[in-house]
């Protein structure tokens, strides 16, 4: 709301903003050469130019920043805390419909692609909302401490460079941080393959 203060809205206002834009629920999947449902999350992109979905092409939608004011606000504030590392040509929503309850989340993962992090937690209603998970891994298993950092509606967070695990999927060898949020078959320890019981 800090961020906000001065227009008279409230990260409400922001959630109703992004609430009445398209989110697509499809993907394009190339392996399988077919569109397939998203069940974990809905997702978009937001720059400064407008893309209608095409997901047959794999084309997802586009949302112009110009087109949702109270977002642009959050994009200028972004760049006046941050300064130039964080200014946002282009960003990414992810929508969990169920609020991570039972359904919806994503799972441990590196953001391979960007090291820029810089996120804003919304819900329709104030209080608390899915807390983010980050672990080390080292040769695909679990290390260490996890640390949760519980989330209210409203709440920003950056990541260092590190924490975002850019290389998560190509050092093995080396101690990786990655993050998860939501449901907990999202966010429960990650058995490596070779060591999972067999039935």
């Amino acid at each position: 709301n800090a961020a906000l203060s001065g227009t008279g809205k409230t990260t409400a206002d922001l959630f109703n903003e992004l609430n009445d834009i398209a989110w697509d629920s499809k993907y394009w999947d190339k392996k399988k050469k077919k569109v397939l449902n998203k069940l974990a999350r809905a997702n978009n992109c937001f720059a400064d130019y407008a893309q209608k979905a095409n997901i047959d092409e794999g084309k997802g939608s586009i949302h112009n920043f110009k087109d949702l004011p109270l977002l642009s606000i959050i994009r200028k504030t972004l760049y006046e805390m941050f300064g130039h590392k964080v200014k946002l040509f282009i960003a990414e929503g992810n929508r969990y419909e169920d609020g991570g309850e039972k359904k919806h989340g994503i799972g441990w993962h590196g953001d391979a692609e960007r090291r820029i992090v810089a996120c804003i937690r919304l819900m329709a209603d104030e209080g608390e909302t899915m807390p983010m998970h980050f672990q080390y891994f080292w040769q695909w298993k679990q290390i260490g401490k996890r640390l949760i950092m519980p989330l209210d509606a409203g709440d920003l967070y950056v990541m260092s460079e590190e924490a975002v695990g850019t290389e998560w999927l190509k050092k093995s060898l080396e101690i990786i941080p990655r993050h998860s949020t939501g449901a907990k078959k999202y966010t429960k320890d990650k058995v490596p393959k070779s060591r999972k019981k067999k039935k």
